[in-house]
């Protein structure tokens, strides 16, 4: 009788410790996430994160606004970007992104995109940008 329930507590306690991984496992919480800020707040948090980007490196970033497309006339390449207004919309801040599966969304949705904050240089400029990023 013993033995059958320190068997049973013992399969109990591995089941509970694997439910717990697993559910952490897949979990990636972001280190900033602009879309719990107010206006003024997710203005100055990417000013700060352009202005200083080696502070936002490897950060997770998630940010909520309308799909902003550029065309580089020169080259043909898109860049994709989340463009967040402030409370008046008169002025916006943008962070380029990069998905990790390729399925962009259309300009002017509205869209949450999470990803790694992270920089690139291209012709003598170092830009930001959330790669690895992901649709909400």
């Amino acid at each position: 009788m013993k033995n059958k329930l320190l068997s049973s507590l013992v399969v109990a306690f591995l089941i509970t410790i694997i439910c717990l991984t697993v559910s952490a496992c897949g979990v990636e919480q972001a280190d900033i996430d602009l879309t719990t800020m107010n206006s003024t707040m997710v203005y100055s948090q990417v000013s700060n994160m352009v202005g200083k980007p080696s502070d936002y490196k490897g950060k997770v970033v998630k940010a909520k606004g309308t799909c902003g497309i550029y065309t580089d006339s020169r080259t043909g390449k898109k860049y994709y970007s989340v463009i967040i207004k402030d409370a008046t919309a008169c002025c916006s801040q943008g962070l380029e992104f990069v998905l990790k599966d390729g399925q962009y969304p259309s300009k002017g949705k509205s869209i949450t995109v999470e990803g790694t904050f992270s920089t690139y240089c291209e012709d003598g400029y170092t830009y930001c940008q959330l790669s690895n990023a992901k649709l909400i």
